[in-house]
Formats: C-alpha cells, structure tokens, sequence
C-alpha cells in the first residue's frame, strides 16, 4: 500500500497517511491546529519491500501496547489527582470569596438601613418642629418625603394627616376670616358715614351688623353707642317738638276762641318744653293783654274757677307742672286772690319736692338700668315720668330701660336657642343664634367665649370632613382590589366621623357583606360548613333577603349535617370574621 506525505506550512510537521488526499481538500495539522489545503506535489512514500516477520510483528505490537498502558495509568492518576486538588482548591477560594461578599452584602444593608433611620428620624423631627411652628405646608413636604423614604412608616402617616388638615382648616379659616374682615370693614365704613350725615337709624343699623360680623370689636361698639344716643336724643327732640306744637296750636286754638286762660295755659306749657322760643313769648303776651282787656267779671270769674278745679285735680294727680301752668293762668284773671296765691305756693313746692323725688327715682332708674335690673329700671323711670311727664330725662330713661328691658328678653331666648343647638351639635345653627343675640349684649363675656369655641368646633368639623374623605378614599381603593378587612375598617372610620353619611353607611354594609361572602365560601370550599355558616348569616344581617347569600347558606347548612369537618391542624383553615 502507498502512503502521501504532506508537510504543514505553519510548523513543518510531516503528515502521513495511507489514503489518497485530492489536491483541493483542507487538512488540519494535529500540532499546531492549522488548517491547509492538500498540495497536488505531495510526496509518495514508498512500499515496503519486505515484511516483517509474524514473531516479531506481535512482540513490537505487544511492546507498544505495554508501553501505553503504563504510561497512560501513570498519566491518568497524576492527571486526576492533579485536578481534584485544584478543583478543592477552587471551591475553596470560591466560598471564602462568597462568604466575604454576603459579608459585604450584610455590612452594606446594615449601613444603608441605619441611614434610612437616621434619614427618616431626621424628617419626623423636622415635620414635627414645623407642624408645632403652624408651617403645615413644609410639615405636609416633609411628612411626605418620609413616606416616600419608609411608605410604612405610621408616624409619617399620622403626621401627614395632621398637617393635611391643619391646611385645610387654616384655608377656611383664612378664606372665612378674610370674607369677615371685608363686611365688618363694610358696615364700618357705611355706619361712619351714617353718622357724618346724620342719619342715626342707619347708624345703628350699620355698627349693629358690624357687630355680629367681628364681636367684642371696639370700633364697632363706640360707633353703636354713639349712634343710639344720637338716635335718643333726636327721638327725644323730635318727642319735645311735637309736644310744644301741639301746645301752640292748642293755645292759638284758645286764643281765637277767646278762652285767653286756657291759652296763657297752653303757652306757659310750650314754654316749659322750649324755654325763651320767641314764638310762644308773644303768643303768651297777647294772651295775658286780652285776659287785660276782659271787662265781664263774671266771664272771668268762671274760667277762673275752672282753672283753679283744674290746678287742684293736677295737683292731687301729682301733676305739678299742669297744676302749676294752671293756677298760674288763674292768677293772671284775679292777680290778688288769695286762694289761688295759696295754691301756686302748694304747688310749687309740692313740686320742688317732687322734684327732690323725681331726681331720687332717676338715680335709682339709673343704678338699676347699669346693673341689669332691667325690669326695675322701668318701674323707676316710669313713677318719675309720673311726677313730671313732660320731662325728658324720665322720658329718656324709660325708654332707655324699656328697651334694654326688650333686648335682654330677645337675648336670653336667643341665648338658650343658641345653647340648645350647640348641646345637639348643630353648631352652625348654634352659631348663628350667637350671631343674632350678639348686638342685644355686644361685650357678653359668656356669648364671646361661646363663639370662640363654636369658631373651633366648626373647625374641627371641617377637618373631621377632610378625614372622611381620606377614609372614604381608603376604603374605595381596598374595596376595589377586594381588601374588604381593610376597606371595613376605614369604611367604619368614616361613619364614626359622620355618623349620619348614607354613603358611608352604605359602603360600609357592603364591605361587610362582601367580606363575609369570601370568607364563608373560602370556608366551604374545604369543606369547613360549620364553620361557614356564621360567615353567610353575618352577610344577611348587612344584606337581608340576599339571593345568593340564602341559597348557599342553605346549602351549607344540609352539607354541614352530613359532612365531618376537616381536622383542625387543616393549613387551609379560612380567614378570621371580619370587622363590624
């Protein structure tokens, strides 16, 4: 058999093989691992001439195979347990690196959590400094960011809350106060200019209403009182005008039917009410000169004796200034009659000393009415208007206590209507009855402290508001991912802050019932009808008559009497009854 040579181009290894290589086929050198194709030129190795002998063939054969095998065991041992060494060795280094790198692990979220506390303690601490310094925006950012570091974290939460509420408040309050501040500026102004103009009713209207808006202001109190005592004394005035015109018409009525007594009367009267009016001093001088010209003794004798019948009923009457006026008038028909004479003295000093009386009684009256005797007050002022009808301070007075004797009774049922509201927790009623009693008594110690505490109840309403929405939005988004547990317990937080919420009521039922369905069907799903039972009755008590609920309640009901119940250590106990 011929044999061909090729030579490797790359390391000029001598290949040798006994089958034909055509020219165009690659060939890799076992040495160096070049690939190469065959050379047309490759040389022929020769053919062995003679042929080994048999004996001596096998004994070669039987070397080389010798040779191998020993050789090839040494190799295999050495080789093998050169590589189990290196192998442990390997694992080895490969755990120690591994135990260094969970080391690291360990050692770095160890690091990394200390600095989340310290990073968490630290934006508690500043959200609590700021909520204490009424920064609830700030507070509300830092709060957050804890959440965002922790999202568990309960006082990040609760904190939170508390400044979410506090803004929401301080927004209303600030919206309220500064919708207050403009109307109280308001009717300030306008009760200013009632005053420069003169229009006193307006005025009082105006500081009135300023009143209830910002109670207790002093602005407002000086600018009421202030016009109450205008309004008075123009009342008053306007009371004493048409008194005195109603005497001057009375006298000239008299006049032009020559009964001149009754006219001197009547202008003397006029002159008591408005002293020195030039009108009623010539009025009164052409009614004495006409009593002058009367020349019919008997004529005069008779308006004299009416007028002397007159000035004693008066004085009986304790009406001195009418006796007076009317014995006064008297005298001027029969100047030196000395009965009249007697009379004017009585009456003058009866009237001297019921003015020492008259004097007494509006001192009482006053006491009274600054002490809130109010009721006492108008008796006061009504014995001394008695005494002297026409004039103005008993007048004043009775009016005065008489009013103050009104406002006290609207402010006392005012008062009690405010108190019972506020005891049924209506407290924007409350406040409103507050509101209306206010101007009857503008410095009330009791209704001021009152409506500083309604002002904070109903605050404290707006921000129970903002909870229940929170609380409702919580158990919105568990209900809808079918947390019931947790949907329950903020649906029941919800109804506690509005107690009469239907809607609240009403997600709060539903949340049940869906909750005890789950469970009862968990229960029966492995064969626990016993105690699914509970479960499934629970859900008709949020839902009576429910379809589903009574017909698988039922069913359970017959499975429970023929069925035995799982053992207790069963890993697929249901879940616990849920929150009512």
């Amino acid at each position: 058999m011929s044999s061909q040579s090729l030579a490797c181009p790359q390391c000029q290894t001598q290949l040798v093989t006994h089958r034909p290589v055509p020219a165009d086929q690659v060939v890799r050198c076992p040495q160096c691992g070049t690939h190469f194709a065959a050379d047309a030129s490759a040389t022929q190795a020769p053919a062995r001439k003679a042929a080994a002998s048999p004996e001596l063939l096998v004994f070669a054969v039987a070397l080389v195979v010798a040779f191998l095998a020993l050789g090839g065991g040494v190799g295999a041992v050495l080789f093998f347990t050169r590589s189990q060494a290196v192998d442990r060795q390997y694992a080895a280094e490969r755990e120690h690196l591994e135990a260094e790198r969970a080391a690291l692990a360990l050692e770095r979220e160890k690091i990394n959590a200390d600095k989340q506390k310290l990073e968490l303690a630290d934006l508690l601490h500043k959200g609590d400094d700021a909520l204490a310094k009424k920064d609830y925006t700030a507070a509300a950012k830092l709060y957050d960011a804890a959440l965002t570091l922790v999202p568990d974290d309960a006082a990040a939460k609760k904190g939170l809350i508390l400044a979410n509420t506090a803004l929401a408040v301080d927004d209303k309050s600030a919206e309220d106060k500064a919708e207050r501040q403009a109307k109280y500026t308001k009717l300030l102004d306008q009760g200013k200019k009632a005053l420069a103009d003169k229009e006193w009713a307006d005025a009082v209207r105006a500081f009135e209403s300023a009143v209830q808006v910002v109670p207790g202001d002093e602005a407002a109190n000086k600018g009421l009182s202030d016009a109450r005592a205008e309004l008075a004394a123009l009342q008053n005035d306007k009371a004493k005008t048409a008194d005195y015109l109603v005497r001057m018409d009375a006298g000239r009525d008299a006049l032009k039917a020559q009964r001149y007594p009754d006219a001197v009367r009547e202008f003397l009267a006029a002159l008591r009410l408005v002293p020195n009016d030039d009108a009623a001093n010539k009025a009164l001088l052409d009614a004495e000169k006409k009593i002058g010209d009367l020349q019919d003794r008997d004529k005069r004798k008779v308006d004299f004796d009416r007028l002397v019948v007159r000035a004693k009923a008066s004085f009986r009457e304790k009406r001195f200034d009418d006796a007076l006026d009317s014995v006064q008038a008297a005298l001027k028909l029969f100047p030196a009659d000395k009965e009249a004479a007697a009379l004017l003295a009585d009456t003058r000093k009866a009237r001297t000393d019921a003015r020492t009386e008259y004097v007494r009684l509006l001192d009482q009256g006053t006491v009274a009415l600054r002490e809130g005797r109010f009721e006492s007050a108008v008796r006061l002022f009504t014995e001394a208007k008695t005494l002297f009808p026409d004039d103005s301070a008993a007048k004043n007075g009775l009016r005065d206590a008489q009013r103050a004797l009104d406002d006290a009774t609207a402010f006392v049922r005012l008062r009690d209507q405010a108190a019972t509201a506020f005891e049924a927790q209506r407290y924007a009623e409350s406040l409103q009855f507050y509101n209306q009693a206010l101007p009857y008594a503008p410095n009330d110690a009791d209704v001021l402290l009152q409506l500083r505490r309604l002002r904070k109840l109903m605050e404290r309403d707006v921000a129970d508001a903002v909870e229940f929405d929170h609380q409702m939005e919580i158990g919105k988004a568990a209900y809808d991912r079918k947390d019931y547990t947790t949907a329950s317990a903020a649906f029941k937080k919800a109804v506690q802050l509005a107690r009469a919420n239907l809607a609240a009521i009403d997600a709060l039922r539903r949340s049940n019932y869906a909750g005890d369905m789950v469970a009862a069907r968990s229960a029966s799903s492995v064969k626990r009808y016993a105690d699914a039972i509970p479960y499934y009755e629970a859900a008709l008590q949020e839902s009576p008559n429910d379809r589903d609920a009574t017909t698988e309640l039922a069913l359970v009901r017959s499975l429970a009497k023929t069925t035995v119940a799982p053992k207790k250590d069963d890993k697929s106990t249901p879940p616990k009854t849920m929150p009512k």
